[in-house]
């Protein structure tokens, strides 16, 4: 490194658990090797509850201890920070024990009634390690190599950045950008100044994780605050995001910008992160999005967008004129597919909304078809999508021919079993608005959660289920409930108990559907109901005394619970902040 790059230092980041002692051991031990051995590595080293403040950073190097804990979350969030070229290091416990070693993870999911989770998500985590390129497993314990790749070294072509000729922005703006594809969005953000003969300019750009769209959005916004100011006295630009942490790499990139143009600008932050940014004349600004559609605006920016609910975005779009929609369509930060599916056909065939599309495809840290982005989108089905259904299956489910199916995680997460569990988790991707690479763990460890499921003759998966195991309680747990108290999953005894003070409730055995969704391109054709009627009874076979749900409440879905039977019990008394919606039970 040093004869190529002479004296560029290495920056590398350090994530481990600060609870254990072992752990603050390990830390110590690197912590002074580096230093001893590697004058020209700068560490930086954090605990993982603060690891999402580096999103958006580029690091050389990256050792995750995940010897006390493996959260898909953690990984998903922190192995797309390595730049190409750079080394990542996963210290974990001994491979031939690693399968059943307790982890905090693990730990969280053991519910009263069950002593220990399943052991499904480590050993597919391995399997996945050992079937990519770009991958080394060396067993320091026995001293053994278990894999040693051969993968080529490739030099990937740097691609050259043109920047248009005419531009309303500085071009020094443009200057900060690392693609193409970052220059095209910041040109596409342009036409947000121009005049437009619809009432409304929606512009949404679409990416996978590691594009940096909110760094090119982020740069735009100050060329958008400069341009507006001739116009008025004060611009106001209101960024949201499902929540503070996705909109840092945003700010970063526009206070960079500010910078590169001499502009003086006044942050002002929560804790680390930034929640505002102003200069002379202008602001932007971070709010939570259920207070987005009554503020007023010049331009509203939507970060993440496929995080939040639909309705929600919906009642952004109606309430302002000028607006931006970006998101990942396959990332940790929540899949993006429902987004596509449910929201972007609205403004495409609303005739008051220009809409501008821009897709981005190049990586900022990596080349295209990095191994290391293909182990990372594999292990963590960030690319799980439903099957694609052909005029035999549409046939088949007019006949009605769906079968019921109860599926072992086991089998899921083997490689039999792999091309059904992503047709599920890809059914689960568009059909809810957050989804993260925990809920693919939850499935395989949690030792209360079911999987049930409706194929076609085909083979092809319509309807996925996961249902959770609750209730059978002792007096001892259910008093405490009634005082208040907390105990692990048992989200509907847990209400009942606390808000309806209906003791027996407690002692009964039930089954909450954690969620149900049918495939996007066959809704509204019964087979939701096929599997609610048929999870029903399995519950009746299976003894049980209730079966219930708990969801972010809107007409459409009351409307389906209704018809099948259910009847709501519970309402929260406050709106979900991301969705906007009252939960109900």
């Amino acid at each position: 490194y040093r004869r190529v790059r002479g004296k560029e230092e290495l920056p590398l980041l350090y994530a481990f658990h600060d609870e254990f002692k072992d752990a603050k051991i390990r830390k110590e031990i690197v912590k002074r090797t580096v230093k001893s051995r590697a004058n020209m590595i700068t560490s930086t080293i954090a605990r993982y509850e603060e690891s999402d403040r580096f999103l958006g950073a580029t690091f050389k190097l990256l050792v995750m201890d995940l010897v006390n804990d493996l959260k898909p979350n953690d990984v998903g969030r922190l192995v797309g920070i390595v730049e190409g070229s750079g080394l990542i290091i996963f210290m974990v416990p001994p491979w031939i024990k690693w399968d059943k070693w307790m982890t905090i993870f693990k730990q969280n999911l053991v519910v009263p009634g069950y002593k220990e989770p399943r052991h499904v998500f480590v050993r597919w985590f391995k399997r996945k390690l050992i079937e990519h390129d770009g991958i080394y497993i060396y067993d320091v314990d026995e001293g053994d190599t278990i894999k040693a790749d051969d993968y080529p070294l490739r030099r990937s072509k740097e691609s050259k950045i043109e920047i248009p000729e005419k531009t309303l922005f500085p071009r020094e703006l443009y200057e900060l950008a690392l693609t193409q594809d970052q220059v095209n969005v910041i040109k596409a953000i342009e036409s947000l100044l121009e005049k437009t003969k619809k009432k409304k300019k929606a512009i949404v750009i679409t990416s996978d994780r590691g594009r940096g769209k909110s760094g090119a959005v982020g740069i735009a916004s100050i060329g958008l605050a400069l341009r507006l100011r001739r116009e008025r006295r004060r611009v106001r630009i209101v960024v949201t995001a499902p929540n503070l942490a996705n909109v840092q790499s945003f700010f970063w990139l526009a206070l960079k910008a500010a910078e590169k143009l001499e502009i003086k600008t006044r942050a002002v932050k929560r804790g680390e992160r930034t929640l505002e940014l102003h200069g002379e004349g202008f602001s932007i600004e971070y709010w939570e999005p259920i207070h987005v559609p009554k503020l007023k605006a010049d331009i509203v920016i939507v970060d993440e967008a496929a995080g939040m609910h639909v309705p929600l975005l919906h009642r952004i779009w109606r309430s302002h004129s000028r607006i931006i929609f970006a998101t990942t369509i396959h990332g940790y930060e929540g899949a993006g597919r429902g987004f596509s599916v449910r929201f972007l056909p609205l403004l495409k065939n609303d005739p008051k909304t220009e809409l501008v599309l821009i897709e981005m495809h190049e990586p900022i840290r990596y080349a295209q078809d990095d191994p290391i982005e293909k182990w990372l989108f594999d292990t963590l089905l960030l690319d799980a999508e439903p099957a694609d259904l052909d005029e035999k299956d549409i046939e088949d489910i007019e006949h009605g021919k769906l079968e019921y199916v109860k599926f072992n995680p086991y089998w899921l997460f083997s490689p039999e079993g792999e091309e059904t569990l992503r047709q599920l988790f890809g059914i689960y991707v568009l059909a809810h608005y957050r989804n993260e690479p925990d809920d693919l763990a939850i499935l395989a460890d949690a030792p209360h959660h079911i999987v049930r499921g409706v194929r076609l003759p085909s083979g092809k998966i319509v309807c996925a289920l996961q249902i959770a195991n609750e209730g059978g309680l002792d007096d001892e747990m259910i008093e405490e409930l009634l005082r208040g108290g907390k105990t692990p999953g048992n989200i509907i005894p847990d209400r009942m108990l606390k808000h309806l003070r209906v003791k027996e409730f407690g002692r009964a055995r039930g089954w909450r559907i954690v969620r149900i969704a049918t495939h996007p391109n066959v809704q509204g054709k019964g087979i939701g109901s096929f599997a609610l009627k048929h999870v029903w009874e399995e519950a009746e076979e299976e003894g049980l005394d209730w079966v219930g749900s708990g969801f972010g409440v809107n007409e459409q879905l009351l409307r389906f619970w209704l018809k099948n039977g259910f009847l709501p019990v519970h309402m929260s008394p406050d709106r979900n902040p991301v969705s906007g919606e009252y939960t109900i039970l």
